[in-house]
């Protein structure tokens, strides 16, 4: 919940630095949009993630092969991977070391993560 705070107050920083920009120069609202929609992207990657993840256990580098054959940015394997241990400290994996690898699950969690993401409805609670 934390990082979702932090992604959410670097964002809303971003937009409001944004607004005062182009309320300064005139210009139309495109670059706003634009920065809207990394914020679409931060739940587009956390879906397609936990979309993969749902079929079965994955390490990290068969996520980013998987997320390249669904065209699926970022396909940078370090990305990649703070990507998954944000998720993990969400609750919204699970993770085990397995031949010095980590080898991600779903939990509970992501499950109904990922069908809250998939309904596309406003959330109600920040408990899940």
């Amino acid at each position: 919940m934390l990082i979702d705070l932090m992604v959410l107050l670097d964002v809303t920083h971003a937009l409001l630095a944004e607004l005062h920009h182009q309320r300064r120069s005139g210009k139309d609202l495109f670059r706003l949009r634009a920065l809207h929609h990394y914020t679409l992207h931060y739940n587009e990657l956390k879906r397609a993630v936990l979309r993969i993840l749902s079929t079965g256990p994955m390490n990290s580098l068969s996520l980013v092969e998987e997320l390249a054959r669904h065209r699926v940015e970022p396909l940078e394997v370090h990305a990649v991977r703070m990507a998954l241990v944000r998720y993990y400290k969400q609750g919204l994996l699970r993770r085990e070391r397995r031949s010095g690898m980590f080898i991600y699950t779903i939990s509970e969690r992501g499950l109904r993560r990922l069908e809250w993401l998939e309904s596309g409805k406003p959330r109600t609670d920040r408990a899940s």
